[in-house]
């Protein structure tokens, strides 16, 4: 397995939807699996990745335990040499996956890679800052 792509969810089942739904569709080229950690949703977040995606992991949690806390539950279920964290707003784009992993694999001396985000609108989501102190 090369890349276990870790979504952690809380009531976010449409998002949720079209994130899994978009990595299923704009991937080829790598082996992945696709890890869904739900909070203990209340809008059938979990039932949807169910049905729709029965090759997902679902984790179901009994509680609202966090995101970083769901993250470190999901990554005990990773089989993949790379992990890939991602918000379940997100909907990825041109083969995203294929990328990063080839550039991970050309890069040995890289510890972590992250790719472009973009808005709705295609304008760059400004994710870090430097500034003067």
């Amino acid at each position: 397995m090369d890349i276990s792509v870790c979504i952690v969810s809380w009531n976010t089942r449409e998002l949720l939807y079209n994130c899994i739904d978009s990595i299923l569709k704009m991937t080829s080229g790598v082996s992945y699996e696709v890890i869904v950690v739900d909070n203990n949703s209340s809008d059938g977040s979990a039932e949807m990745v169910k049905q729709q995606f029965p090759q997902c992991k679902l984790i179901e949690s009994k509680n609202n335990n966090g995101f970083a806390k769901g993250n470190n539950l999901g990554l005990q279920y990773a089989t993949g040499k790379y992990i890939f964290y991602l918000n379940p707003d997100t909907v990825l784009l041109n083969n995203a996956l294929y990328g990063m992993f080839c550039f991970m694999e050309a890069n040995s001396e890289v510890g972590a890679v992250g790719c472009k985000l973009l808005n709705q609108d295609g304008s760059i989501q400004l994710t870090c800052a430097r500034q003067a102190v």
